[in-house]
């Protein structure tokens, strides 16, 4: 029996994943023969906490895609998107109140003397905002 709500967070990419621990040091080293497309992509779910907004997480997950952008890591993209539910009884999507999905595609290692204060800020209004609940890391093809 099919649940009344059930989340539909890209089911094609998830299908395709394997989860793992990742730490920045092994992202780094094993990504050459772990990843062959160069294209390693962190995907994770958070929720938006009892004092966040879903304003204020996209504001930090933008902040986050400006601070690769402004520091020389141009490959690297930060993409939020709202996880979507399904009523079974209304056949009707809507967006999840506090759940929310992000893609970190062309992923890189920043080393710790490199993250700086505009780094701190948006870490700072993720963790304001959000707890993550889950974290892949993948391979995607491109």
């Amino acid at each position: 029996m099919i649940s009344k709500q059930w989340n539909i967070a890209l089911a094609g990419i998830f299908a395709i994943t394997v989860p793992v621990a990742i730490s920045s040091h092994a992202q780094a080293a094993d990504a050459p023969a772990a990843c062959p497309s160069g294209n390693l992509t962190i995907i994770r779910i958070s929720t938006i906490t009892p004092k966040g907004t879903i304003a204020g997480f996209e504001k930090a997950a933008a902040d986050h895609a400006k601070w690769y952008a402004s520091h020389g890591y141009k490959e690297d993209q930060v993409v939020a998107a709202p996880v979507l539910l399904f009523d079974a009884a209304t056949s009707k999507l809507s967006k999840s109140p506090d759940t929310v999905i992000t893609f970190h595609y062309h992923s890189h290692d920043v080393p710790q003397d490199k993250q700086d204060k505009a780094w701190d800020a948006y870490v700072a209004e993720y963790n304001a905002n959000s707890e993550i609940k889950s974290t892949t890391l993948v391979c995607m093809p491109h």
